[in-house]
């Protein structure tokens, strides 16, 4: 697999006049391998082409998962005989379990998609503002992913992927941690602490809009100590926060599976 997503597209074989779904990387257009050998040795006899359109969206997700937490070619794994570690096969659940609705955005699993999508070599994201809540605390980044329109540069905005690895493994997603659905939040979560963090990052928007430059993009908000610790831009503090996420990555669990450090 290379960067860019795989896609699931529409190829027509002109000899049976069949229309036969087949996963191919969008960078590319060359048919995935172990996905289209199942397809047209075995799914393709057994169900209509529709469900089998539907069979390889799911499987385009698990090799976006493969590039993307686990860092390896699926096809590759899988032809030299590799099999999934359980720490793997935990991993790959929480993500294809990820509903993108609004009760859902705020897990690990929901911003391992959207790191994937919005710093494909395709897109053409300019910002990503990330907002993230625990109990009594939060954050909020405002990035620019590394993609198609932002290149590389030493003041491009690092995005809350690339700062704290640890909020895009899903394997760190705990269930009963605050949401950002207002019922719940009643229950889980001091008072505000959402409002608290979407004034914040308004705030911050207004200023880029106004002004054009920020001395800052983002913050770390607690709302029991009324305290606001702001995340600067700076080469150095930025490298400085991407190896502590590291070391918890390393470490185990972190002790805050929504908030960042």
């Amino acid at each position: 697999m290379t960067r860019s997503q795989s896609r699931s597209r529409f190829s027509t074989w002109c000899s049976t006049l069949e229309s036969l779904p087949c996963l191919v990387d969008s960078a590319t257009w060359i048919p995935v391998r172990v996905a289209t050998r199942w397809a047209v040795r075995y799914r393709r006899y057994r169900v209509q082409a529709s469900t089998l359109a539907n069979n390889l969206r799911v499987l385009a997700r698990v090799y976006l998962w493969a590039r993307e937490y686990a860092g390896y070619d699926l096809d590759n794994h899988l032809t030299q005989g590799q099999t999934l570690r359980n720490r793997e096969i935990e991993s790959l659940v929480c993500t294809l379990r990820v509903k993108l609705d609004r009760h859902a955005l705020d897990t690990r699993a929901a911003r391992q998609l959207i790191h994937a999508r919005v710093q494909d070599s395709r897109s053409r994201v300019s910002y990503w503002l990330d907002l993230g809540s625990t109990a009594d605390t939060g954050q909020f980044i405002l990035g620019q992913p590394l993609n198609g329109r932002n290149r590389r540069s030493a003041l491009r905005f690092r995005t809350a992927g690339e700062l704290f690895p640890e909020i895009i493994n899903p394997y760190f997603d705990d269930a009963a941690a605050p949401s950002c659905s207002a019922l719940v939040a009643l229950e889980r979560q001091e008072p505000f602490v959402n409002q608290s963090l979407a004034y914040q990052a308004l705030a911050l928007l207004t200023r880029l809009l106004l002004f054009g430059r920020l001395e800052h993009h983002g913050a770390f908000v607690n709302v029991a100590a009324s305290r606001v610790q702001a995340v600067m831009i700076d080469a150095r503090r930025w490298q400085s926060l991407r190896r502590r996420g590291v070391r918890k990555l390393l470490n185990g669990r972190p002790e805050n599976s929504r908030s960042m450090p």
